[in-house]
């Protein structure tokens, strides 16, 4: 499928906590932008946009199946390490659906994208990969860089 040729930026938030926000550019073919967030100044950084030029691309873990989650992770450990690593997903999946709902109620077109995991054991490692696949060289944090992924190259 062809990109839109209206849209001129896409717009890539990884949701949670600390809200990764990261702006690319069809234009340059580049990323302009990153942020850190949080859930209401990255709903407030949408009305600096224009919905007509500018695709969201947002990471909803409610598409992951939460519920087996807790019993892989219960059984490596305790049943209350299990419910809160469960209670902190389902908290997130929620705000990612609450804040692409908001988005979409700005008038931005909004994709919603599973939550895919590089697998990288160093951090130096998931900084290197994004760094040599979008050239992007500036700081970046976990949040931020999974906004560059999820927006690079759209």
């Amino acid at each position: 499928m062809e990109p839109d040729p209206k849209i001129k930026y896409v717009i890539g938030i990884d949701p949670g906590k600390s809200t990764g926000f990261a702006v690319y550019s069809r234009v340059s073919k580049k990323i302009e932008e990153i942020k850190t967030l949080t859930f209401w100044s990255c709903y407030a950084e949408m009305h600096e946009w224009t919905p007509e030029v500018t695709l969201v691309i947002i990471e909803c873990p409610i598409k992951n199946a939460l519920y087996a989650r807790q019993e892989a992770v219960s059984n490596q450990g305790s049943a209350r390490r299990g419910n809160a690593m469960m209670a902190h997903a389902a908290s997130n999946a929620h705000e990612a659906s609450l804040l692409a709902d908001g988005i979409e109620g700005l008038g931005f077109q909004v994709k919603r994208v599973r939550p895919t995991r590089r697998n990288f054991e160093k951090a130096a490692d998931d900084v290197a990969f994004v760094q040599r696949t979008t050239g992007f060289m500036k700081t970046t944090n976990p949040h931020t860089r999974d906004a560059i992924m999820l927006c690079f190259g759209s």
